[in-house]
């Protein structure tokens, strides 16, 4: 019997010793699996929270806002420069044709006015009353002036880029140059015949670059160093 009790110790003991063993290496399995869910769920990016979303839209609403201003105000600016060029070729068409008609009748007239004895008084009355064609002039100079300034607000250098802005202050020079010369012109003729060789060059300068240049060549560009 002792035996027996012995054989049947030593057998509970074995089958012990053996579960223990084998229950024992699947511990770490089971830490090791812990540590890749965790290292796993770590590595996954995180999400944004919904104020950070928020202040992300809100930037990029901002951001489109801005440019859609920005191109509005372009196109603005370039309607603007379009409308003030054809009002000022429209008033040196029309200062041209003023400035030739009376130089050619000029002559005509003075002597009408010797041979009645009336030349004081007439060109008195020419002196005290401006001429229609030097407020054409004006306009058409105050329009060239706005058109500079808007490319140089547009480009933001001074508006000698390309060949077009170059024809418009060759016009608004000539034109700027043509009212401070007559002013000390002396007599009616000296003042229409400066008026009719500088209006046409002004309106041939204002005209090549408004319908003779592509609108490519129009565009304001940035200047190369």
């Amino acid at each position: 019997i002792s035996l027996r009790i012995r054989l049947s110790i030593m057998a509970a003991a074995l089958s012990g010793a053996l579960g223990s063993a084998l229950a024992l290496p699947r511990r770490p399995s089971s830490a090791l699996s812990l540590r890749r869910r965790r290292r796993h769920t770590s590595a996954r990016p995180r999400r944004p929270s919904s104020s950070k979303a928020l202040a992300v839209g809100d930037v990029s609403l901002a951001v489109g806002d801005v440019s859609v201003a920005a191109s509005s105000s372009l196109v603005s600016l370039s309607a603007t420069q379009a409308l003030l060029g054809k009002v000022a070729f429209g008033s040196l068409l029309g200062t041209t044709g003023v400035y030739w008609g009376k130089a050619a009748f000029s002559n005509r007239k003075e002597n009408t006015d010797d041979s009645s004895g009336s030349s004081t008084s007439s060109s008195k009355e020419t002196t005290t009353s401006r001429p229609l064609e030097q407020y054409g002039v004006l306009a058409a100079n105050a329009s060239l002036f706005l058109l500079l300034t808007a490319r140089w607000l547009e480009s933001g250098h001074f508006p000698l880029s390309n060949i077009y802005e170059s024809l418009m202050f060759l016009a608004w020079g000539v034109l700027a140059t043509q009212m401070f010369v007559e002013r000390k012109a002396a007599g009616e003729s000296g003042r229409l015949l400066l008026g009719a060789l500088a209006t046409p060059t002004a309106l041939l300068a204002v005209g090549g670059a408004t319908l003779a240049l592509p609108p490519e060549l129009q565009k304001s560009a940035a200047l190369v160093p």
